[in-house]
């Protein structure tokens, strides 16, 4: 059985509000083993909005809808609904009846407007909404059912809990199913150099199915399974997550809840090892991630956000004045690294050197030792938000490698 959505409102379609409900009716339904094959965004224009669920019902067993169920003049769900199965309205006076207890329980008066949500395509079933006054319904058909949700977000989750995923588990998947996914997550290589790598089980996998999404500074690899319960996907995705490992290697830095930093810091603690990190024209973006992690390994931050304070703090750590440092990016990466680790008395060093503060063509990174150091020179350059998070992904995942050929302190 499959399910498609169909979102309402003209607001989504101009970028005016975030459409959370889509993301989570599709995870939950996933998770009740409903398969989910297209989704689609639609404004409040009823001879659109009646030929988007014509095609909807057309091609899908089931169909949810957002939005659309208010009592305003473009609130046209259940309008274009009753068109798309070949039914016309039916007015309800118990549902007025609740809608108007619902004003009066808190001291208002109802308006005449919302006499338009007692109306509901014929045969509908209705589907109680505790907290809002736009009442949710469902049309059955030969060709399967539609499902009308509103989208003020804590209604349709609590409508979809209660109501909705019930039902469709015991409609649609009487046999019980999951569809579970795992994502991996490597860190500074291409989304082509993944695709070339892992693009036959791309292409050939149908169950688990496997597939790649491009993030800022990092790759996901998406494999999804589904199979009769739990245990059963899981072991699908063990073993299609070993094939890919195979392939993509130590690239991979960890997967679904687990992030670059909190792999860093998982590193320091298992080789015992301390980390000092000197940035400049970043805002501070390597530290605030490698603060979110509450590691005890990290000993220090020094942000510099301009070149006078760069020489302020080589200066402050005793080091020589020396004006031709300021245009060598590797020596002054090198010697920003080593005062930092001097001053904190940490095992390792990060410097991370943003090219356009510094006036250099390339942006640099540097992670260091007393008797080790790793240097990348980065092509990126601005200190916009973005810039600086994939420099400060780019340096997490240099210090990731770094630790990771490093043997534990004695």
């Amino acid at each position: 059985m499959n399910c498609e959505l169909v979102m309402i409102g003209s607001e989504l379609l101009l970028g005016q509000i975030v459409d959370t409900n889509a993301s989570y009716m599709a995870r939950r339904l996933a998770e009740i083993g409903l398969d989910l094959y297209h989704k689609t965004t639609v404004g409040d224009n009823l001879q659109r909005l009646v030929a988007v669920l014509n095609l909807a019902v057309g091609r899908s067993d089931v169909v949810i809808t957002s939005g659309g169920l208010g009592p305003t003049e473009d609130d046209l769900t259940r309008e274009a609904v009753a068109e798309a199965v070949g039914v016309g309205l039916k007015f309800h006076q118990e549902l007025l009846d609740e809608i108007e207890a619902k004003f009066s329980s808190r001291g208002l008066v109802m308006s005449p407007n919302n006499r338009k949500q007692a109306f509901l395509p014929r045969g509908a079933t209705v589907l109680r909404n505790p907290f809002g006054t736009a009442p949710a319904f469902v049309v059955e058909s030969d060709s399967g059912a539609v499902i009308c949700l509103p989208g003020v977000p804590g209604e349709l989750k609590r409508i979809m809990e209660a109501e909705v995923l019930p039902y469709l588990s015991r409609k649609f998947v009487p046999g019980g199913a999951v569809i579970v996914s795992r994502e991996l997550k490597a860190s500074a290589v291409g989304e082509s150099t993944v695709d070339q790598e892992i693009g036959d089980l791309i292409r050939t996998s149908s169950n688990p199915t496997v597939g790649i999404l491009a993030k800022a500074g990092e790759i996901s690899i998406r494999i999804t399974a589904k199979a009769e319960d739990q245990d059963a996907a899981s072991c699908m995705l063990d073993d299609m997550e070993s094939r890919v490992r195979e392939r993509v290697g130590d690239r991979v830095f960890g997967k679904d809840d687990e992030t670059l930093n909190g792999a860093v810091a998982d590193l320091l603690l298992s080789k015992r090892k301390t980390l000092c990190v000197v940035e400049t024209g970043t805002g501070g973006a390597v530290a605030q991630m490698l603060v979110a992690t509450n590691s005890p390994y990290t000993l220090g931050f020094e942000v510099l956000p301009q070149k006078s304070s760069v020489e302020a703090f080589l200066l402050s750590t005793g080091a020589e004045r020396d004006e031709t440092i300021m245009t060598d990016p590797q020596a002054l990466a090198e010697r920003l690294a080593e005062a930092a680790r001097a001053k904190y008395r940490a095992d390792a060093a990060l410097a991370v050197l943003e090219a356009t503060r510094l006036g250099f063509a390339r942006s640099r990174v540097l992670v260091c030792s007393r008797d080790d150091e790793y240097l990348r020179d980065v092509g990126l350059k601005g200190c916009d938000s973005w810039s600086q998070q994939r420099l400060a992904m780019v340096a997490l995942e240099m210090t990731r490698r770094f630790l990771l050929r490093t043997a534990p302190s004695e």
